[in-house]
């Protein structure tokens, strides 16, 4: 069964229409948008089905595009 990845931050953008919750699975491979929350959003729970090590990241979004992401996130998934 799944397993839940708790993520949260703070919200330092005054103008976005939601944010973009990035993860890659491998150290050298692409984020993968798992989701765009609405405005004003902080955390998110990610659920995912392997154990292993994940990378996350967040980034404000609006009609202008995404903001520099977040400092990225290790997460070990036992």
């Amino acid at each position: 069964s799944g397993k839940t990845v708790s993520l949260a931050w703070t919200d330092r953008s005054t103008d976005e229409t939601g944010f973009k919750v990035l993860r890659k699975d491998s150290l050298k491979g692409s984020y993968s948008t798992v989701t765009t929350t609405s405005a004003g959003v902080i955390s998110y729970d990610d659920t995912v089905t392997e154990s292993k090590t994940y990378w996350y990241r967040v980034s404000a979004t609006n009609s202008n595009g995404d903001s520099t992401g977040s400092k990225v996130v290790k997460v070990d998934v036992e």
